[in-house]
């Protein structure tokens, strides 16, 4: 039998288990959040990367090895011309222009 007293104390132990959730909850998705940040500017440091070898890169054969390397990492070169470079990798776009 429930006296007066219980039904407050089961209703304070509900509210702390929820308040709980909602800091897990909070929690996970800040962590998530965190880890696309992550993700993201790892993708724009790689494409920056590659972009600056491709403004190197003086011969085709050095363009064609680039062009293997931007296949195997996944790199889509979306123009690589002289004068620009656009770049795509997981939705992320760099696009670098050579300013004469």
């Amino acid at each position: 039998m429930l006296r007066k007293n219980d039904g407050y104390l089961l209703l304070e132990s509900l509210l702390a288990m929820l308040a709980l959730t909602v800091g897990i909850l909070f929690m996970c998705e800040t962590i998530v959040f965190i880890r696309y940040e992550q993700e993201k500017s790892q993708n724009d440091l790689e494409l920056a990367i590659f972009a600056k070898e491709w403004q190197y890169a003086t011969t085709q054969k050095d363009k064609d090895a680039l062009r293997k390397k931007a296949e195997k990492e996944k790199i889509v070169i979306i123009d690589g011309s002289d004068q620009q470079i656009v770049l795509k990798k997981n939705g992320r776009v760099l696009d670098i222009s050579r300013d004469g």
